[in-house]
């Protein structure tokens, strides 16, 4: 993978780390859509110009799994409601396109679709965690063409 460099101004830093903390969220993942990630954390400070690295991010696709990825950035909702009911569960059937989990930054939901027909495996993020756009989160098993 290639490692490129960027070269950001610590005032517009510390002014989206505020926006962060203001909104209750500790960190916030910028992706370029080139392959390109910036990561911004609230906690993050510099009296100086702060030096960046952004690294190429590669699709994970195997014959046995396909993984999901984050559409959004966003705290991690793998149940439906306050009972607690899963979105999905262990060998659950899922459709292309079908919600599996949703994302929440305060009261905006992102839902995160399913990218393929398929067996849900597992969440490889913890219920709950603070996830950036891109980010590997969840384990299918790919229906063959026959099945789906």
């Amino acid at each position: 993978m290639s490692e490129q460099h960027l070269l950001i101004n610590a005032d517009a830093i510390r002014l989206i780390a505020s926006w962060l903390d203001e909104a209750g969220l500790e960190a916030i993942e910028i992706d370029d859509g080139k392959g390109g990630r910036m990561r911004i954390v609230a906690e993050a400070r510099s009296n100086g110009p702060v030096m960046l690295s952004t690294t190429a991010v590669a699709a994970t696709t195997t014959a046995q799994s396909v993984i999901v990825t984050s559409p959004a950035f966003g705290h991690l909702r793998d149940a439906v409601g306050l009972d607690g009911t899963p979105w999905m569960t262990s060998k659950a059937g899922v459709r292309q396109g079908e919600t599996i989990g949703m994302l929440e930054i305060g009261t905006v939901a992102v839902a995160i679709p399913s990218p393929c027909d398929g067996i849900f495996s597992q969440w490889l993020a913890a219920p709950g965690a603070l996830i950036g756009y891109g980010e590997e989160i969840a384990i299918l098993e790919p229906l063959p063409r026959s099945q789906a």
